[in-house]
């Protein structure tokens, strides 16, 4: 049970030419949460310059953690394969 935590992913293209394929992914550090809806990795398609795009990623606690504390997500940002950008939210488990 509980209710799902939605984080959101801001990926901005800040060069000058259009993108290559621009995949994100989600992982989580220790045992206590995972992630539901579309999968853990998620395909942009190609970013124009200057242009932004956003992402939401649902993490839920597992049925029976008997944890309390927090957990890590770690988000990777690859373009064509080859990572470009990453970033850390942590996630309080009650």
């Amino acid at each position: 049970g509980g209710r799902a935590a939605r984080l959101r992913v801001l990926v901005r293209n800040v060069g000058g030419s259009r993108s290559g394929r621009i995949k994100v992914c989600a992982s989580i550090r220790g045992r206590g949460l995972r992630i539901t809806g579309k999968g853990r990795c998620r395909s942009l398609g190609r970013l124009a310059a200057k242009r932004r795009a956003s992402l939401r990623f649902r993490v839920k606690a597992k049925r029976r953690t008997g944890r309390r504390g927090s957990a890590k997500v770690k988000f990777k940002v690859t373009e064509n394969g080859r990572r470009v950008a990453g970033a850390n939210a942590r996630v309080r488990i009650s």
